[in-house]
């Protein structure tokens, strides 16, 4: 899997490039885009485990680093024999050259295919009419957890067949939601506009208003809004000349007709269908092994993408990984890769302590007293900090009241509380004896 993340940098930093390793402006993660950045990338293994990690310039886009690691990595990988590679990706490394790339190098990959393709609606309108659905449940033991069911379909994108799997989510993001909501206000701001337009405008005969009418009102309730329409007559008596008429004239006699439309709120299941559609995203996969590759596990292995980005979240926390002062191009990237380092050892410490909790049927209480047996590593390094010792005329010890949940802690991440907190430290140049 690829992740990447930005980190910002404080001061004045000049635009000396080191390589092409460059500190400069770009979009930014932190969002700080008032802040000089640099850029880290990490392709990682379905634990989590670090396999390469990369520092580059802050204004390097992920549509060109992605396609770039890949390939780097496939040809790692062939090197080493390892031949049945899968990468996993968000929809940076989705572009129609880096497919053709990607092809022609016979890598294969899934992500997600981007809503700037055409493609994507057209396979997401096919998924709901076809209403064929293959109901795959939750994906993990949490309570609120989505349940998801999936379409696959094979088809040709650039002259070349892939695999797609249509997924739809019970759980529509918050922030799509409200997106979705202000699209349809917007939408109805506009026709209500262009009744107003159609309702200036003034007919001869009461056919062709009633035309326009309806064509204005289909319009509408294609885009799914409800309408009330009406036609206005409007009659108008002229005289010949200016001023007051001669007496006995009769006045002429011309009648109009408008169109009056109020435009309603959105039908209710025309709502829910969009809401549906928010809810629906397209993988796009090119995998050898048809069987191992099913529906379930090609979105299980895209979905973990977002478990090993928490790790990124973790360390670019101002608790682990405070603000960067370094001026020099070389060392803010020395730091970048000691950064990728900390990634390397959370991963296996993390990994460590919950393969340990599995096996042995154990769990960590949470606040709130909930029981885990996945914690983070935030949470066992908050475990760490619980520990203390004392020292009695010379000789370390572990207080009474010492936290026994942090000291399995230790146990469960491979160690011996006492070989690691009370065997005297080594001596060291500096250290006095």
């Amino acid at each position: 899997m690829l992740i990447g993340t930005t980190k910002s940098v404080q001061g004045a930093n000049e635009n000396d490039a080191f390589g092409d390793f460059l500190i400069t402006y770009g979009h930014s993660k932190d969002h700080r885009p008032d802040l000089k950045q640099f850029k880290i990338g990490a392709a990682v293994q379905e634990n989590g485990h670090p396999v390469m990690g990369q520092i580059f310039s802050g204004n390097k886009s992920d549509k060109v680093w992605n396609p770039e690691a890949v390939l780097k990595m496939s040809e790692f990988f062939n090197k080493k024999g390892y031949k049945d590679v899968v990468f996993v990706s968000d929809c940076a490394i989705v572009s129609t050259d880096s497919l053709n790339e990607l092809s022609r190098k016979h890598i294969q990959f899934i992500s997600r295919l981007p809503e700037t393709f055409n493609l994507a609606q057209e396979l997401k309108d096919l998924a709901w009419q076809a209403d064929n659905w293959n109901d795959i449940g939750p994906l993990s033991d949490a309570k609120t957890a989505a349940n998801y069911k999936t379409f696959a379909i094979q088809r040709e994108l650039n002259g070349r067949k892939y695999d797609f799997v249509v997924v739809y989510s019970s759980v529509l993001d918050a922030k799509k939601e409200k997106t979705l909501k202000k699209r349809i206000a917007k939408q109805k701001e506009e026709l209500q506009k262009l009744a107003k337009d159609l309702a200036k405008q003034k007919f001869a005969c009461a056919p062709d208003a009633e035309t326009a009418l309806k064509k204005f009102q289909a319009k509408a309730e294609e885009m799914g809004f409800t309408t009330q329409g009406e036609i206005k007559v409007e009659e108008k008596r002229s005289y010949s000349g200016k001023g007051r008429p001669r007496k006995g004239e009769e006045p002429t006699i011309s009648i109009t007709y408008q169109c009056q439309c109020r435009i309603g709120e959105m039908k209710p299941d025309y709502y829910e269908q969009l809401r549906q559609k928010e809810s629906t995203f397209v993988l796009i996969a090119n995998v050898r092994d048809k069987k191992k590759w099913d529906d379930r596990r090609i979105l299980q292995e895209y979905k973990n993408q977002s478990s090993i980005e928490n790790k990124f979240r973790f360390l670019k926390s101002p608790v682990y990984l405070g603000p960067v002062y370094l001026e020099k191009p070389n060392r803010i990237q020395a730091l970048g890769y000691v950064f990728i380092l900390v990634l390397l050892i959370s991963s296996y410490l993390e990994y460590r302590v919950r393969k340990s909790l599995k096996e042995n049927k154990e769990y960590v209480l949470l606040p709130g007293k909930k029981k885990t047996d996945r914690p983070t590593t935030k949470t066992i390094m908050e475990y760490f900090s619980f520990i203390m010792i004392v020292i009695v005329n010379g000789q370390r010890l572990f207080p009474s009241n010492c936290n026994k949940q942090a000291l399995n802690l230790v146990r469960w991440a491979g160690y011996d509380p006492e070989e690691v907190y009370l065997k005297p430290l080594p001596w060291y140049p500096g250290r006095k004896k």
